[in-house]
């Protein structure tokens, strides 16, 4: 998520980080219905080698097409406002 508020723009970061939360949802979703279904096929250990295999996946995705962060950057929307502190 920290990585998302810094490769977006503030127009559109709402929106990016929504869509992230939207595939959580649906990747549990998919998740509840397709795992006893593995589970019968393939066993308890079959569902720990395809979670294995699909962070693999996710570590290649990360490293193949995930921009790196950039070196530092200040956002305009998150800080701290001196005039808080003042009584």
């Amino acid at each position: 998520m920290a990585l998302l508020a810094d490769q977006t723009r503030e127009e559109i970061r709402t929106a990016a980080m929504a869509t992230i939360g939207l595939s959580i949802g649906v990747s549990f979703a998919i998740a509840m219905v397709l795992g006893p279904w593995l589970a019968a096929w393939a066993g308890l250990a079959g569902v720990f080698w395809f979670t294995a295999l699909l962070t693999l996946v996710g570590l290649l995705v990360l490293w193949r097409w995930v921009p790196a962060a950039p070196r530092r950057r200040r956002h305009r929307d998150v800080g701290m406002d001196r005039q808080q502190f003042k009584a």
